[in-house]
């Protein structure tokens, strides 16, 4: 006898389990689709190849503006890892938000003006109006200073309102969810348009072993383990704020004495510099956590979407979401050569390298503590296109 109601809880945790990654890729590759029926051309190149140079110009080029792309974001990297260093909290809390702010208003105001562009190029006509300015109605098709303006107004106070849940203290952790999910996928429809295809593949490659790196030696796993340390000293932050309202016990106040000994001797890092008492002793004597460390101080946690047992950072979104769009716009490119299915055929390699990937990844993090989130998914999944790209290519041409 089958158990119909095991069944749906399963399917239902397999659905949550992947849902993350399915809505990121899911919405790129629509804005990516919306950006092919406008038929605005972007490519964000530096370095073109010239004329006759075949694949090889093509795979050169593309070699120097994956490295264009690659080093300043080294850097950046570079100098955020200072940052965290440093405990330079506020500087990252401006960092991010300014970054978030910025990048979601752009690619938003990007988007809407695709849609919008997209709109006139096919002729739709909207009979309805959002409202009316001197009884003139204004919508898709009203008067383009009013539409662009709409446009710009409207994405800036979509970037301001993600930035805000990112970043928030009162946001709940369902509500920066939806955030990365929607900057996962906006940012990675984003580039997706703007990378041609040689760049952004080889981007990947160098991306892909640049993240083992830095999760297993690099920065991230330092970031990662300054930020373990922040939410140590966070709980006991916590923990002694609670003894100061209650009144600690007899036993509390000898180990708070002994605490306070260790912590003013530098044994932990939060003795008071040039003078000042530190923190944990204004914490013992009544005071308050001003100096202290809050919830919006953990900027990795502000970044990091929580899947419940495991998290996903919003780069590993972003990439996700940039390849799969990708290879929806490959597909339609490839129409002309291997027929109406090309499409469909790349993105379903892309989506089920990803997906595989992804569920690997997660599993080997049964037996570690962290992994990087982009090398197995990004390489399967880029193999699982060009496999479909020789199948039809032995096909068709």
């Amino acid at each position: 006898m089958v158990d119909h109601e095991a069944m749906l809880d399963v399917a239902k945790a397999k659905l949550k389990f992947y849902a993350p990654v399915m809505i990121v890729m899911a919405i790129a590759s629509v804005l990516v689709y919306f950006s092919i029926l406008s038929s605005i051309s972007t490519s964000a190149t530096v370095v073109e190849p010239s004329e006759g140079s075949g694949a090889g110009g093509q795979a050169w080029s593309g070699l120097l503006n994956a490295l264009i792309f690659f080093i300043p974001a080294l850097i950046g990297g570079f100098f955020i890892f200072l940052l965290f260093k440093y405990r330079k909290r506020g500087a990252l809390r401006i960092l991010f938000g300014g970054a978030m702010f910025i990048v979601g208003w752009i690619a938003t105001a990007y988007f809407l003006f695709l849609i919008w562009v997209m709109i006139i190029n096919h002729g739709v006509r909207v009979h309805n109006v959002f409202f009316e300015v001197g009884g003139i109605p204004i919508g898709p098709m009203g008067p383009l200073p009013i539409t662009f303006a709409s446009i710009i107004i409207s994405s800036i106070l979509m970037g301001g309102l993600v930035s805000y849940t990112l970043f928030a203290k009162e946001s709940r952790q369902n509500d920066k969810n939806l955030a990365l999910l929607y900057m996962g996928a906006i940012m990675g429809a984003f580039l997706s348009t703007l990378i041609p295809t040689w760049a952004l593949a080889i981007f990947m490659v160098i991306l892909c072993f640049y993240d083992l790196y830095a999760v297993k030696r690099g920065p991230i796993k330092k970031i990662v383990e300054m930020t373990m340390e922040d939410e140590i000293e966070l709980e006991r932050q916590r923990y002694y704020q609670r003894l100061a309202r209650e009144g600690p016990s007899p036993r509390q106040q000898r180990q708070m004495e002994e605490d306070l000994k260790k912590d003013e001797s530098g044994a932990w890092g939060l003795g008071g510099r040039g003078g000042k008492r530190s923190l944990l002793s204004r914490l013992i004597n009544g005071g308050t956590e001003d100096g202290g460390i809050s919830e919006t101080d953990m900027i990795m946690n502000n970044m990091t979407y929580a899947g419940g047992d495991w998290d996903l950072g919003i780069g590993d979104l972003v990439f996700y979401s940039v390849l799969s769009s990708h290879a929806l716009m490959l597909g339609i490119q490839f129409i002309p050569e291997f027929g109406i299915l090309a499409p469909f055929l790349f993105f379903t390699a892309a989506v089920v390298g990803i997906l595989i990937g992804f569920r690997y990844t997660i599993k080997k993090l049964e037996e570690n503590l962290m992994l990087p989130g982009l090398p197995v998914p990004i390489l399967l999944s880029m193999t699982l296109v060009a496999l479909v790209y020789t199948i039809l290519a032995f096909i068709y041409l």
